[in-house]
């Protein structure tokens, strides 16, 4: 038994050296005394593996314990053991190798989230085999899985079958004194109030130290077994009357009219992949958006936007409709069969064609059957491009993606003299970072990510140039936002710059340059686009017009984190990690302020998961 976890504790030590080593840029370069901040996140590292080994060992040890009296039952039961440790010792190694990626991406352990997209495995393993930088991550999962093979082979091999003493004394205190040790093992701890968890690991203010405490597969677990207890601010009954304060109406809904006619401009929305605000300077990051820049300088700019929340099909279902991400629900599957009011209805409502356009194939995250069930005329993915033009599992580049939808818009206002709405979801600042070579443009930044984002900030500014040769140019509403940012720096526990997005409304002929510091986010989209096209609708959505209307916070998720935000304080609430935190944002101060300001925290914590519960209540009502 104490082979097995010494062997297990291995495995999980050369993964954790590794999970150092890929993150290394994550260690904070302002910590003092690194070198016990090491130790400690390495001991907690340590009582987590055991965690693990032990509740695997646990059903092993009794079997083995119950059959001690019987060499035959012995012999038949250590052939099954053998496979059941390698199979499971395997699948942790698995999970493991996939973690050191996904901290990268997401800043945090895998977890329940990470089965997500198990509805489209063969685009996920096009786009893993696609990208040589998770090669390395393969290798290591297949050397600790040989590891483990030969390891747990060679012990079995060598355990001797023998009828047990007969002496039942000795075999009681043996196996007493064995189930004490798996029993604190199992618990991680000796305190007698709860077993380890893992807020345990939270010891300083550096997320990389916490994160570098735990194990993945405990987070994994975990994260499946309290799923439905996380989620619990959910499930608090309202009635219909009882809300109030969404849209300053207990109805569930706003209605918005303009004195003056309908503006029926053509409407072009750009779903930007993972343009954060950060890549344009901010946080103190690398400048690699110049073209996107001139766009911003030209247009209407909303400077303190956020995503709802992490991954994209949150910023495709939170932009077109106007309802936050609740939490981990992926909203293209699960309201595959709801027809929500936002723009494209509206928009159809009114005479418009709605066409959305996606570099890739549209089946992945059901985008084309969502998108098809809301109101879109047509969807164009990878099936209508030659296919020459497809680079990668992510389709077409960028620039290809964009005059091909130019053609089409053009085609349209030819065609059928009606205004147009065109949803355009990017591709190319995502991995694997392809960038293809027959266009006038070489990026010069060192990193591949960073050389994949001055591509899609120049096809960006190609889209323009070219979009300005065309008649119906002054007559479209441009709209550029991210469909979420990208983790920078890891400085808090749910890094800001991934949902700090850029937005901006871009109409030269119709809008002055200026630049909106009031807080807005995704779900805003619909109602200021319906706005100011001065088209009466009834908005039952969570969104707010931003250039006429404030909000006190803005609230946004990743997966099971709550995020809120205001002018100086930003509260997050990790719900797995039963913990709460109010950060000073500005010079991203990591002194977390919650138990001086509690009042200020529960106000956010009440705002956020309150506006994210009524939500919730109006999808599942269809009050929408």
């Amino acid at each position: 038994m104490f082979k097995v976890i010494i062997i297990a504790i291995i495995a999980f030590t050369i993964y954790r050296l590794c999970f150092i080593f890929f993150n290394r840029e994550s260690i904070p370069s302002d910590a003092s005394n690194k070198l016990f901040l090491f130790s400690r996140a390495l001991l907690f590292g340590f009582n987590f593996d055991v965690v693990i080994s032990c509740y695997i060992i646990a059903p092993f040890f009794i079997c083995v314990s119950i059959c001690q009296f019987s060499s035959k039952a012995l012999a038949r039961l250590y052939p099954f053991f053998k496979w059941y440790f390698i199979v499971l010792f395997s699948a942790c190694m698995l999970i493991c190798a996939a973690d050191i990626p996904y901290y990268k991406q997401f800043g945090s352990h895998v977890s329940k989230e990470f089965c997500v997209w198990s509805d489209s495995p063969s685009f996920i393993v096009k786009l893993i085999f696609s990208n040589i930088a998770y090669w390395g991550y393969l290798v290591l999962f297949i050397l600790l899985g040989v590891f483990i093979y030969k390891c747990i082979s060679k012990i079995f091999l060598s355990i001797q079958i023998q009828k047990y003493s007969s002496n039942k004394f000795i075999t009681i205190v043996v196996f007493l004194i064995l189930s004490l040790f798996l029993l604190v093992g199992m618990r991680g701890r000796t305190g007698a109030k709860s077993p380890i968890r893992i807020g345990t690991a939270f010891f300083s203010e550096y997320l990389f130290f916490n994160q570098l405490g735990l194990n993945p597969c405990f987070v994994f677990i975990n994260s499946v077994l309290e799923h439905k207890k996380k989620w619990d601010f959910l499930n608090v009954k309202y009635n219909e009357t009882e809300i109030s304060g969404i849209n300053s109406n207990t109805s569930f809904e706003k209605i918005y009219s303009s004195d003056s006619l309908p503006k029926k401009y053509n409407v072009v929305v750009v779903l930007m992949e993972s343009m954060a605000i950060s890549k344009m300077g901010y946080y103190n990051c690398p400048h690699l958006t110049s073209r996107f820049d001139s766009i911003v300088g030209q247009g209407v700019f909303f400077n303190r936007f956020y995503s709802s929340g992490i991954h994209t099909f949150n910023g495709l279902f939170s932009t077109e409709t106007g309802f936050p991400a609740i939490m981990d629900v992926h909203p293209l599957n699960t309201y595959n069969k709801k027809s929500f009011k936002g723009i494209a209805y509206w928009l159809k409502q009114n005479g418009y064609t709605n066409y959305f356009f996606t570099c890739h194939d549209a089946q992945f995250d059901n985008m084309e059957g969502f998108m098809k069930f809301n109101y879109f005329d047509r969807v164009y993915s990878q099936n209508d491009y030659p296919n020459e033009k497809v680079l990668s599992a992510l389709g077409v580049p960028d620039h290809y993606l964009f005059e091909y939808a130019l053609q089409k818009m053009d085609k349209h206002v030819k065609e059928k003299h009606t205004p147009f709405f065109s949803y355009i979801l990017t591709s190319s600042d995502h991995g694997p970072w392809v960038i293809p070579a027959d266009i006038p443009f070489k990026p010069n930044a060192e990193k591949d990510q960073d050389k994949a984002t001055q591509y899609a900030d120049w096809a960006l500014g190609h889209f323009i140039e070219e979009a300005k040769k065309y008649d119906w140019f002054n007559n479209t509403l441009f709209v550029f936002v991210a469909d979420h940012g990208l983790s920078i720096g890891y400085t808090y526990s749910m890094p800001l710059s991934f949902n700090h997005i850029p937005c901006v409304f871009y109409m030269p002929s119709q809008l002055k340059p200026d630049t909106i510091s009031s807080l807005g986010g995704q779900i805003d989209v619909f109602p200021t686009l319906m706005n100011f096209l001065k088209i009466p609708f009834k908005n039952t959505s969570m969104g707010i017009d931003l250039m006429h209307e404030e909000r006190p916070y803005m609230y946004f998720t990743a997966d099971s984190k709550i995020g809120c935000i205001d002018n100086e304080y930003y509260y997050i609430h990790l719900l797995d990690e039963q913990k709460e935190l109010l950060y000073r944002f500005e010079n991203l101060d990591k002194h977390s302020y919650w138990e001086e300001y509690k009042a200020k925290a529960d106000s956010m914590k009440n705002y956020s998961q309150e506006m994210i519960r009524k939500a919730n209540y109006i999808i599942e009502n269809k009050l929408y």
